[in-house]
C-alpha cells in the first residue's frame, strides 16, 4: 500500500509537491479583490491591503486556504475525504429514459374496418423499430 502511495518530505516549498494523477500540478494559486495598498485611517494600523489570496490543493479536492492582509489565513476542507484520481466514480452520462408508452388505438365501433386493422400494423411496426433504437 505505502508502494502505490508514498509519503511525502514535510516542510518543504510547495514548488516541489508532485504533481496528481494526470500531471496537473500539486497546488492552484488565484488571487481576488484590489491588491493596492491604502494608508490605515488609524495610525497604529499602517498600509493596508483588500485583496485575497486562494490556494488549492488538487491532490485533496475541496481543501482550500484563503491568505488575507499579510498576517491572517484560514482553512477549509469541503470534500468527501478522497484523493484525486484520475478515474471518477460519478456517472458521467445520465441514464438513458424510458421510450414513450406504446399508444393503444382507439375504435368507433367493436369491430374495426379494415384500414384501421392497416393503421394499427403501421403504427405497431413504427413503436417496433422505436423500441430497437433504444
Amino acid at each position: 500500500m505505502l508502494a502505490k502511495d508514498p509519503f511525502e518530505a514535510l516542510l518543504k516549498p510547495i514548488t516541489q509537491d508532485g504533481k496528481v494523477k494526470g500531471g496537473a500540478p500539486a497546488w492552484s494559486l488565484r488571487c481576488y479583490g484590489d491588491f493596492s495598498t491604502y494608508n490605515s485611517v488609524r495610525n497604529d494600523a499602517g498600509k493596508q491591503c483588500y485583496g485575497l489570496v486562494v490556494v488549492k490543493s488538487n491532490t485533496w479536492p475541496g481543501s482550500f486556504t484563503f491568505f488575507t492582509q499579510e498576517k491572517a489565513n484560514q482553512m477549509v476542507y469541503v470534500g468527501d475525504g478522497q484523493k484525486f484520481e484520475d478515474k471518477t466514480y460519478y456517472p458521467v452520462h445520465t441514464p438513458k429514459m424510458q421510450a414513450d408508452p406504446v399508444e393503444r388505438l382507439t375504435y368507433a365501433e367493436p369491430n374495426p374496418t379494415a384500414t384501421a386493422l392497416a393503421k394499427k400494423a403501421a403504427l405497431e411496426a413504427q413503436n417496433a423499430a422505436n423500441q430497437e433504437a433504444y
